[in-house]
Protein backbone atom coordinates (compact mmCIF):
# COMPACT_ATOMS: atom_id res chain seq x y z
CA UNK A 1 0.00 0.00 0.00
CA UNK A 2 2.89 2.26 0.78
CA UNK A 3 5.87 2.49 -0.95
CA UNK A 4 9.01 3.75 0.22
CA UNK A 5 8.76 7.08 -0.04
CA UNK A 6 5.49 7.33 1.44
CA UNK A 7 6.84 5.05 4.61
CA UNK A 8 9.69 7.90 5.00
CA UNK A 9 7.24 11.20 4.45
CA UNK A 10 4.77 9.06 7.04
CA UNK A 11 7.39 8.40 10.08
CA UNK A 12 8.65 12.17 9.74
CA UNK A 13 5.07 13.25 9.89
CA UNK A 14 4.64 10.94 12.84
CA UNK A 15 7.99 12.33 14.22
CA UNK A 16 7.24 15.95 13.76
CA UNK A 17 3.84 15.32 15.66
CA UNK A 18 5.89 13.39 17.75
CA UNK A 19 8.00 16.67 18.80
CA UNK A 20 4.98 19.18 18.76
CA UNK A 21 3.13 16.94 21.70
CA UNK A 22 6.32 17.07 22.91
CA UNK A 23 6.78 19.79 23.13
CA UNK A 24 3.01 20.97 24.43
CA UNK A 25 3.47 18.98 27.40
CA UNK A 26 7.35 20.71 27.52
CA UNK A 27 5.62 23.93 28.10
CA UNK A 28 2.74 22.79 30.40
CA UNK A 29 5.25 21.14 32.49
CA UNK A 30 7.59 24.10 32.78
CA UNK A 31 4.40 26.86 33.16
CA UNK A 32 2.88 24.11 36.11
CA UNK A 33 6.14 23.97 37.63
CA UNK A 34 7.09 27.71 37.64
CA UNK A 35 3.25 28.13 38.89
CA UNK A 36 3.86 25.42 41.32
CA UNK A 37 7.03 27.46 42.78
CA UNK A 38 4.88 30.45 42.75
CA UNK A 39 2.26 28.51 44.89
CA UNK A 40 4.94 26.71 47.22
CA UNK A 41 6.52 29.95 48.02
CA UNK A 42 3.12 31.61 48.95
CA UNK A 43 2.43 28.68 50.91
CA UNK A 44 5.68 28.88 52.79
CA UNK A 45 4.46 33.05 53.24
CA UNK A 46 1.64 31.73 55.00
CA UNK A 47 2.95 29.21 56.95
CA UNK A 48 5.89 31.73 58.24
CA UNK A 49 2.96 34.46 58.74
CA UNK A 50 0.80 31.71 60.62
CA UNK A 51 3.84 30.75 62.68
CA UNK A 52 4.78 34.23 63.53
CA UNK A 53 1.00 35.37 64.55
CA UNK A 54 1.05 31.64 66.71
CA UNK A 55 4.24 32.76 68.27
CA UNK A 56 2.66 36.87 68.64
CA UNK A 57 -0.88 35.04 70.27
CA UNK A 58 1.24 32.46 72.63
CA UNK A 59 3.67 36.16 73.37
CA UNK A 60 0.07 38.05 74.32
CA UNK A 61 -1.38 35.48 76.20
CA UNK A 62 1.60 34.82 78.24
CA UNK A 63 2.23 38.64 79.09
CA UNK A 64 -1.51 39.25 79.88
CA UNK A 65 -1.13 36.42 82.80
CA UNK A 66 2.44 37.92 84.19
CA UNK A 67 -0.12 41.05 84.16
CA UNK A 68 -2.62 39.26 86.06
CA UNK A 69 0.24 37.87 88.43
CA UNK A 70 1.69 40.81 89.22
CA UNK A 71 -1.64 42.56 89.83
CA UNK A 72 -2.35 40.09 92.05
CA UNK A 73 0.48 40.16 94.12
CA UNK A 74 0.28 44.10 94.01
CA UNK A 75 -3.21 43.95 95.37
CA UNK A 76 -2.34 41.92 98.14
CA UNK A 77 0.67 43.59 99.36
CA UNK A 78 -1.56 46.85 99.03
CA UNK A 79 -3.90 45.13 101.32
CA UNK A 80 -1.52 44.27 103.59
CA UNK A 81 -0.37 47.44 103.68
CA UNK A 82 -3.90 49.05 104.81
CA UNK A 83 -4.02 46.38 107.62
CA UNK A 84 -0.64 47.29 108.67
CA UNK A 85 -1.95 50.99 108.81
CA UNK A 86 -4.89 49.98 110.62
CA UNK A 87 -2.91 48.51 113.42
CA UNK A 88 -0.59 51.15 113.81
CA UNK A 89 -3.14 53.61 113.75
CA UNK A 90 -4.74 51.40 116.76
CA UNK A 91 -1.26 51.00 118.62
CA UNK A 92 -1.15 54.93 118.32
CA UNK A 93 -5.05 55.28 119.88
CA UNK A 94 -3.92 52.86 122.51
CA UNK A 95 -0.46 54.21 123.87
CA UNK A 96 -2.07 58.20 122.93
CA UNK A 97 -4.57 56.70 125.56
CA UNK A 98 -1.88 55.39 127.77
CA UNK A 99 -0.09 58.15 127.71
CA UNK A 100 -3.38 60.43 128.57
CA UNK A 101 -3.51 58.09 131.53
CA UNK A 102 -0.82 58.29 133.50
CA UNK A 103 -0.33 61.94 132.72
CA UNK A 104 -3.68 63.38 134.09
CA UNK A 105 -3.48 63.61 137.99
CA UNK A 106 -5.83 60.93 140.05
CA UNK A 107 -7.81 61.94 142.65
CA UNK A 108 -6.71 58.80 145.00
CA UNK A 109 -2.79 60.41 143.96
CA UNK A 110 -2.29 63.24 147.23
CA UNK A 111 0.54 65.34 146.37
CA UNK A 112 3.85 63.94 148.59
CA UNK A 113 3.88 66.80 150.57
CA UNK A 114 -0.15 66.88 151.36
CA UNK A 115 0.89 62.53 152.46
CA UNK A 116 4.07 63.62 154.25
CA UNK A 117 2.01 66.15 156.40
CA UNK A 118 -0.44 63.51 157.26
CA UNK A 119 2.18 61.11 158.14
CA UNK A 120 3.02 63.57 160.41
CA UNK A 121 0.20 64.78 162.28
CA UNK A 122 0.12 60.71 162.36
CA UNK A 123 2.79 60.78 164.54
CA UNK A 124 1.57 63.48 166.70
CA UNK A 125 3.13 66.46 165.20
CA UNK A 126 0.52 69.56 165.03
CA UNK A 127 -0.81 71.00 161.32
CA UNK A 128 1.53 73.82 161.52
CA UNK A 129 4.88 71.31 162.92
CA UNK A 130 3.94 69.17 159.97
CA UNK A 131 3.29 72.00 157.27
CA UNK A 132 6.82 73.65 158.59
CA UNK A 133 8.20 69.99 158.22
CA UNK A 134 7.07 69.65 154.96
CA UNK A 135 8.40 73.18 153.45
CA UNK A 136 12.21 71.50 154.45
CA UNK A 137 14.22 70.20 151.91
CA UNK A 138 14.78 66.52 151.73
CA UNK A 139 18.19 66.19 153.52
CA UNK A 140 17.08 67.86 156.97
CA UNK A 141 14.01 65.63 156.55
CA UNK A 142 15.84 62.83 157.34
CA UNK A 143 18.60 64.60 159.37
CA UNK A 144 16.31 65.83 161.57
Amino acid sequence: MFNGLEHVALGGFILLAAYIIQRRTWRKRSSRNRSNAYAESQREIIALDNAQRNELNRLHVKLHDFERMVDAKVQTRVLQLEQLLELADQEIQRLNGEVARIQAPTKTDSPPVDRFTELMEDAGFSKTEATHLADLPESLKKAG
